[in-house]
């Protein structure tokens, strides 16, 4: 079990009781390997003690986490758009257990928090229990909160890369139970996010964190204490002026210094304050955040084959949601049959310099294959969002003889290239649910208009079967 949490905010209430935060009746069982969840507004003060996937969809294990957002994602991350402005309060990965898995995070009134999570196995097929929609009118101490759909285009956690909401649709259900916050005394101070560096290359980076007065009284000095995979750096006293008026008032950010971050190797930085105003801190549970930092990708890969850097096709894509990437980057894919179902969200930092490139070589499209079978409306490779990616030399198919599509553009997909590769669904489909090549506004609708993708280029690849070859829908 991985467990990661940060601690942003904790005050008020004084009883201790645990209550589950009401969620609706399980609907449906969404299987995949994204994981969904849901948001909220913060009404009041409460501390979370406690998170639990149930196991209406699965038994299997366990997978959570927490984010506190930067904003409302009403404003900030309404599908397509995505965000990474936000702070992961926590995470568990792969929790054998159906019991609920305790912990203790402060949040303030205020404060907007998502949770995703589902039963399964991290990074792997994810099984998500939905209700029927959303918003759904749940409550913390009596007070409404209204949670609404909220996820991420991936299911390997920890997340780091963008979330989204929808404003409607299905929520994904995870129980949260909650007890009322602690006390606040006058000297508590904490660092409330590893905010720096993401997002990076390989080489010299700074380390910025925030620090946050937790206390009744300003706060005027605090050592920060901080270490990189468990090896302590040097401390730093912070002095300055933060008083308790506002939320934007009781933090700022603090450069802890510069160090140097070697490509494909994943950190882990913890930090955490002591003698907030050279007084003893009583209050610890606030004090700590540690963030996961790995540089962005660049460079060539390998999928398959002997020593590969990554063993199948949704490894790659997890590190480049996870990471990002910075420069162009090239996955070789060795010979073999991949059987996998692909969806590759936006990545952040491709652009039309830093390309994305699965490339089977030169005249290799036949022994490098991409397939799964469909039962139900679906794609083997699914760009929602993403762009300037580029498939070279492989077979992507899908043999479902019902329903089937071998390659699907959704989500304002643009500047993507497939060349000289071979997409393939059933030779004898009967069913115009198998379709080769699709562009739809929606992932669950074949023929929905608006925003598919722009600017895409085909050229040199043989589209074999479907009941139609190519089906597509723009914006018109």
């Amino acid at each position: 079990m991985l467990f990661i949490v940060s601690i942003v905010a904790g005050m008020a209430y004084t009883s201790s009781a645990q209550t589950m935060m009401p969620l609706p009746p399980h609907s449906s069982t969404y299987t995949s390997s994204m994981i969904r969840g849901f948001w909220f507004q913060a009404p009041v003060d409460f501390k979370i003690v406690g998170v639990r996937v149930p196991t209406n969809a699965s038994s299997a294990a366990q997978n959570i986490q927490l984010f506190k957002m930067g904003g409302s994602p009403a404003s900030i991350c309404v599908y397509p758009t995505l965000t990474t402005n936000y702070t992961t309060l926590g995470y568990w990965t792969n929790v054998n257990s159906t019991a609920m898995i305790p912990c203790n995070i402060l949040v303030q009134a205020g404060d907007y928090i998502g949770v995703v999570g589902a039963r399964g196995t991290n990074g792997g097929t994810l099984y998500n229990s939905y209700d029927g929609s959303s918003p759904y009118a749940s409550s913390i101490f009596g007070n409404t909160v209204n949670i609404t759909r909220f996820g991420h285009q991936g299911g390997n956690l920890p997340i780091t890369g963008g979330v989204w909401t929808e404003l409607t649709g299905t929520i994904c259900r995870v129980e949260i139970y909650y007890a009322a916050a602690l006390n606040p005394i006058p000297n508590d101070a904490g660092i409330a996010s590893i905010d720096e560096p993401f997002g990076f290359c390989a080489g010299t980076e700074d380390v910025v964190v925030t620090l946050k007065n937790f206390g009744l009284l300003p706060l005027t000095s605090a050592t920060i204490n901080w270490s990189i995979n468990g090896t302590p750096q040097p401390s730093y006293s912070w002095t300055g002026y933060l008083d308790t008026l506002t939320a934007a008032s009781r933090e700022t950010q603090v450069n802890l210094g510069t160090r140097t971050w070697a490509a494909n190797t994943a950190y882990t930085v913890t930090a955490y304050t002591t003698m907030p105003n050279n007084i003893v801190d009583t209050l610890n549970d606030n004090d700590t955040s540690s963030a996961v930092i790995q540089a962005a990708m660049t460079g060539t890969y390998s999928i398959g084959g002997a020593s590969p850097d990554f063993n199948s096709f949704q490894e790659a894509v997890d590190a480049l949601d996870l990471y990002g990437v910075c420069g162009a980057v090239t996955f070789n894919v060795a010979s073999g049959t991949y059987s996998e179902e692909i969806e590759i969200p936006e990545i952040a930092g491709a652009s039309a310099t830093n390309t994305i490139t699965f490339d089977g070589g030169s005249g290799n499209a036949a022994s490098r294959i991409l397939t799964t079978s469909h039962s139900s409306i679906g794609a083997t490779l699914m760009l929602d969002g993403a762009d300037y990616l580029r498939f070279r030399n492989l077979t992507i198919r899908s043999t479902g003889s019902s329903y089937g599509t071998a390659v699907w553009f959704t989500g304002a997909a643009d500047r993507n290239i497939i060349e000289d590769c071979i997409l393939e669904t059933s030779t004898s489909a009967t069913s115009s649910n198998v379709r080769t090549l699709v562009g739809s506004a929606s992932k669950t609708s074949l023929t929905s208009s608006g925003e598919t993708g722009s600017f895409n280029h085909l050229e040199g690849n043989v589209i074999k079967g479907g009941y139609y070859g190519i089906s597509w829908r723009g914006a018109g």
